[in-house]
């Protein structure tokens, strides 16, 4: 499997799955607010309308270990384009939520070994794959 095949599977799972768990994180927190899905799941910058997911390779690295066991570690930036009425730190959280959520359902898949969120920054969501 190269890069490709990891960014493929992101954007399938973000586009097809991802759905799904913001309805779920909705439901759960059940306090009115309806968060809605994103428009689309874009790899470049675009005119798109909010709200709307980027996906971003961020690099792709060897470390030693992982030219002894032949593993690539990929860096992967997630950043949640919302409009400015809903753009707020509650709105990141549960879109983070859902996130997290389906990368832990969807850990190994034939694509990787791992995959799991590592950490966060306002609107992105960084996401480490290992294949």
């Amino acid at each position: 499997m190269n890069e490709e095949a990891v960014f493929l599977k992101l954007v399938s799972l973000c586009r097809d799955v991802l759905p799904e768990y913001i309805e779920a994180v909705n439901e759960l927190h059940n306090d009115g607010v309806i968060f809605p899905q994103f428009t689309d799941i874009v790899t470049e910058n675009g005119n798109k309308m909010p709200p709307y997911m980027k996906l971003t390779i961020t690099g792709g690295e060897y470390t030693e270990k992982d030219r002894i066991i032949e593993t690539t570690v990929y860096t992967v930036e997630l950043e949640f384009v919302l409009p400015k009425v809903l753009a707020n730190c509650v709105a990141y959280m549960r879109y983070r939520e859902a996130v997290r959520n389906m990368l832990e359902e969807y850990r190994t898949a034939d694509e990787w070994e791992e995959c799991r969120m590592t950490g966060w920054k306002n609107s992105c969501v960084t996401v480490r794959v290992t294949q």
